[in-house]
């Protein structure tokens, strides 16, 4: 007397206490594969297309595990924070970035005056210099 079982998609496991259910559903499956006509074609219809099922759920599985890893509300949360975490470095980086412009704008702002003051420094030197020349040429002219 077969185990009772849950109904579910494929041929139905043959399951019992004696332990010998499966072997003889096998044989019966391979009789009726062997068997000409409309019955075997059947048989080997039915043989092929639950094969065929089971490769496409294993093939198939991979995929719909994958997809709700992906769109569970952990998997889309997990996305948005590394999107997150990546604006938040590149926001960093652009901060850093302009504070570094600033400081070389600041740098070159004191380098500026300081050629200015230098500038200014030096054109007293010429005035002073041309003064003392003006002043050598017109003693030396008395």
């Amino acid at each position: 007397m077969p185990i009772e079982q849950r109904q579910g998609r494929g041929r139905p496991k043959a399951y019992c206490p004696q332990g010998d259910c499966q072997a003889a559903a096998k044989r019966e499956r391979e009789l009726k594969r062997a068997t000409p006509g409309l019955e075997g074609a059947l048989a080997r219809a039915e043989e092929f297309y639950e094969r065929m099922e089971k490769g496409m759920a294993a093939a198939i599985a991979p995929l719909a595990q994958i997809l709700a890893d992906e769109l569970s509300p952990a998997g889309v949360e997990a996305k948005l924070s590394a999107v997150q975490a990546e604006a938040h470095t590149r926001v960093a980086i652009a901060r850093t970035e302009r504070e570094q412009a600033f400081e070389q704008v600041r740098l070159a702002r004191e380098a500026t005056g300081h050629a200015r003051r230098e500038r200014d420094t030096m054109a007293r030197q010429v005035e002073e210099a041309n003064a003392e020349r003006d002043i050598a040429l017109a003693d030396a002219e008395r």
